[in-house]
């Protein structure tokens, strides 16, 4: 199933043959350098992940998985996904990554961040922040959350420059299960007013 699509990138729910390519990317420990541990994904690992990815969009959570994680209600609510999504790229049919949201409880405050991961080849050609800012705008508009995030370690610029370019800004330290990150944040009054002034600017 599609759920987004950008210029260059269709996002869709990841299937069970997608695993190979998404372990070869989950794998290079150029791209997991900033993520988790910074330790390269195992195979297994990566299965792991995708059977918790395929499993988000049949909404296969227990009760107590939501009562965990309330913030997975609103895909229930509205008929909506919660998940991190295939990035597909429209001109080749690869598989460059994974790009979405994920839920998070940051000691007591109920979070919901934008994040994703990218092939190395295909690093600075803007395509995370392509399918960053459709993921931000699913985020706000179709699930209707009124504050999103982004958790990036303090030597990833990449993704804090993508951060920016979605409208967040730094607001504070985090100790992540041991991994020092900045968490960026951004309200969805923060994009419409970014919104408005952009449109205002251009019909000047």
């Amino acid at each position: 199933m599609v759920i987004l699509e950008t210029p260059r990138v269709t996002l869709r729910q990841f299937e069970a043959d997608d695993l190979d390519a998404i372990a070869a990317i989950k794998s290079d420990p150029e791209v997991m350098r900033y993520i988790g541990t910074g330790e390269p994904a195992t195979r297994e690992q990566v299965k792991a992940m995708l059977d918790r990815w395929i499993s988000n969009a049949t909404y296969a959570w227990d009760e107590k998985t939501l009562q965990l994680v309330p913030q997975l209600y609103r895909a229930v609510e509205r008929k909506a996904q919660f998940s991190t999504w295939a990035m597909i790229l429209k001109s080749t049919g690869e598989l460059a990554g994974r790009c979405g949201l994920a839920a998070w409880n940051l000691d007591g405050a109920l979070e919901v961040e934008v994040g994703y991961v990218l092939a190395r080849q295909f690093w600075g050609k803007g395509l995370a922040t392509e399918a960053a800012l459709a993921s931000r705008d699913y985020g706000f508009d179709r699930l209707g959350f009124d504050r999103l995030i982004a958790l990036i370690q303090p030597g990833n610029v990449g993704s804090q420059n993508v951060a920016r370019k979605l409208g967040m800004r730094a607001e504070r330290n985090f100790n992540l299960r041991g991994t020092d990150c900045i968490i960026f944040s951004m309200t969805r009054a923060d994009r419409d007013t970014a919104s408005a002034a952009k449109n205002q600017s251009n019909s000047a």
